[in-house]
């Protein structure tokens, strides 16, 4: 999973499959802490981000897999964006 968080971040195209059938809320979770979520906040966020993901696929004509990367580049810019100070 740490090679996909990695690919996540440089904004690349993950390879592993993200449905749900493939990756439960924890491991969301688990990936989400990885990318600097505060790990006692990552599985509510885990759930909000599934539940989101589903809602933007529908809305935008995506699929899931695409929401979801298309939201953890966001969370992950905007947690790095914090650990500097802005």
């Amino acid at each position: 999973m740490f090679n996909e968080m990695e690919k996540v971040l440089r904004g690349a195209s993950l390879e592993l499959d993200l449905c749900p059938a493939h990756m439960t809320i924890e491991e969301l979770a688990g990936l989400l802490a990885g990318l600097g979520c505060p790990v006692e906040k990552s599985t509510a966020m885990a759930a909000q981000l599934d539940k989101r993901a589903r809602q933007l696929a529908e809305a935008k004509d995506r699929t899931y897999q695409e929401a979801l990367e298309h939201l953890l580049r966001l969370m992950s810019q905007g947690w790095a964006a914090k650990e500097r100070g802005f």
